[in-house]
């Protein structure tokens, strides 16, 4: 939820910029606040069309599945190097 957050941020201060060029060019503060308003809406709308987004959502199982394998894959492996370097180090000492 922190990517929507931030893209939302992101925006308003891209309305707040916009706003503060056109109220050099002669605009009313309260056009300049009724234009930023009317962006942060519409960007708002956006943000949630791609929160909803059945593609997204699946790509992001997808992505948190991989994730997962990966993360038991890499701890699986730790294990593996773990009883390897215990003989090791088990044999090592046998030899003394």
């Amino acid at each position: 939820m922190h990517a929507p957050s931030r893209a939302l941020a992101a925006v308003a201060v891209l309305a707040l910029a916009a706003a503060c060029s056109k109220h050099e060019e002669g605009k009313s503060q309260n056009d300049i606040s009724k234009s930023a308003k009317d962006v942060t809406a519409s960007a708002r709308a956006e943000l949630k069309k791609i929160a909803h987004d059945p593609d997204l959502k699946h790509a992001a199982a997808d992505l948190k599945s991989f994730g997962r394998d990966t993360a038991r894959e890499v701890r699986k492996r730790a294990a593996e190097a773990r009883g390897a370097t215990n003989a090791v180090v088990n044999d090592a000492g046998k030899d003394r």
